[in-house]
């Protein structure tokens, strides 16, 4: 069951995967990749998700990293399919390495 959410989590990331442009009148302004996940605001069970593991501090460290995010309409739909809660998501034993 557990590598079964894991390679559905992965799927859920390559779904969910987003691009920060550089050239988005935002950029100047946003400089960490939690940033970037905050203030776009369809990250919001990535956001907990990352605090839960304490990524959240990785992710606002010097990088370079590079994220592939799920939304919440990515994290909804693999939900969903597992039958879980976000609750049960969140205490998965192996979230933090699902996220990495």
């Amino acid at each position: 069951m557990l590598r079964k959410i894991g390679l559905l989590c992965s799927l859920a990331f390559v779904l969910g995967a987003f691009a920060c442009d550089e050239d988005d009148e935002t950029s100047s302004t946003i400089t960490t990749v939690d940033d970037v996940t905050v203030d776009d605001g369809r990250f919001t069970t990535l956001e907990a998700a990352l605090k839960e593991t304490g990524l959240d501090a990785t992710l606002r460290g010097d990088g370079p990293f590079t994220l592939f995010a799920p939304t919440d309409e990515a994290f909804n739909t693999l939900m969903s399919v597992l039958g879980i809660s976000t609750q049960e998501l969140l205490d998965l034993p192996n979230l933090a390495d699902i996220l990495r």
